[in-house]
């Protein structure tokens, strides 16, 4: 549709365990983002992008997020935890819909499904 706009989050993920880095997109900060939308891309560098949900303030989705391990795309629905400004809920899904991602991965995760992030 022309004439048409929406606003979205876009940014870069660094997952690391037990102090080792296991995936970092930080070297593609200040990358142009719109090198990252051209659908012949193999690896997306703009690992997060997402917007608010609109019955709820408190919860970003980041529809694409896409996992520089497995070079597949997933969902993560963040949300502040009721109450209070410190805590988030993280919960990483498969993305609906018919399986197109590398052959044998489908229901692997290379982060965890689950998480509690705490602001420090």
């Amino acid at each position: 549709m022309t004439g048409s706009h929406t606003e979205d989050l876009v940014g870069w993920h660094k997952y690391v365990k037990n102090g080792i880095i296991n995936q970092s997109s930080y070297q593609y900060i200040g990358r142009n983002v719109n090198l990252d939308f051209d659908s012949s891309s193999v690896d997306l560098k703009t690992t997060l992008q997402g917007t608010t949900h609109a019955n709820n303030p408190n919860q970003v989705y980041f529809y694409s997020f896409w996992d520089l391990v497995l070079h597949m795309n997933f969902n993560i629905f963040f949300t502040l935890q009721p109450g209070s400004t410190t805590k988030a809920n993280w919960v990483l899904r498969q993305p609906r819909g018919l399986y197109v991602g590398p052959p044998g991965l489908n229901g692997v995760f290379s982060l965890p499904k689950q998480l509690v992030l705490t602001k420090q």
